[in-house]
């Protein structure tokens, strides 16, 4: 396949998890883990995969209803940290990898906006994964959904950021799974990424008719060439 070539960029703002994070599994592992020991049915893979993205509250609340959902937290943070605690970068997806690697060769600012929290700073958590893993040095900054006033998609988590580094919207790539990563981008006048990996992204819908023009879907970052 001949390469996505998207010029002028000055930015990126990448997604953590589905884009940078090999998650899913690990994810389904640990819901499978808690509906056995909460006594409920464990969901399809297809569910999770419609219901886990966004913040983690939401995603477990649509799957332990009536349950005492800071309890059900609590657990999934630390069966996650034990996933998350050794090597960090075979849980990383080599694409993206890739594709931090050429930003930061062409002198691109690179920053992770994530609606996973922080959390105290566990092994699980954006900012010690990033800090233990090959791509540590070329991501300039972390926002976590925790430690910021603003989330993804509202454009406001990045306005400061952007002003500090003097860069315009449009100069920006999002580059993410979801459709709240092509939400961010419009929401920001921007450019984005969605990266399908061969399964379609769910709720697109949602965009209308705005996502033709600002929004390339590609099976992978292997296929997208930044200058």
């Amino acid at each position: 396949m001949k390469k996505i070539k998207i010029n002028e960029v000055e930015a990126v703002a990448w997604d953590l998890d589905g884009t940078i994070l090999d998650s899913f599994d690990v994810f389904c592992k640990i819901i499978a883990e808690q509906s056995e020991l909460y006594g409920v049915e464990s969901p399809t893979k297809e569910y999770i995969a419609n219901n886990y993205h966004g913040m983690l509250v939401d995603s477990l609340k649509k799957i332990f209803v009536k349950k005492d959902i800071q309890e059900i937290i609590d657990d999934f943070i630390e069966l996650e940290e034990k996933h998350y605690i050794e090597d960090i970068n075979h849980h990383f997806f080599d694409d993206a990898i890739a594709l931090v690697t050429s930003a930061n060769e062409l002198g691109i600012k690179q920053i992770i906006v994530t609606n996973r929290g922080h959390n105290n700073g566990y092994s699980a958590s954006p900012h010690s994964m990033i800090s233990r893993s090959v791509i540590k040095d070329f991501i300039h900054e972390i926002r976590c959904a925790d430690q910021v006033e603003f989330r993804k998609p509202d454009a406001r988590v990045m306005h400061d950021w952007l002003a500090t580094h003097n860069i315009r919207p449009e100069k920006v790539l999002v580059v993410g799974d979801q459709y709240v990563d092509a939400q961010l981008a419009l929401n920001l006048s921007a450019r984005a990424v969605l990266v399908s990996r061969g399964v379609e992204i769910p709720h697109l819908d949602i965009l209308g008719k705005d996502i033709i023009d600002k929004v390339f879907i590609v099976k992978s970052l292997h296929d997208i060439k930044l200058s």
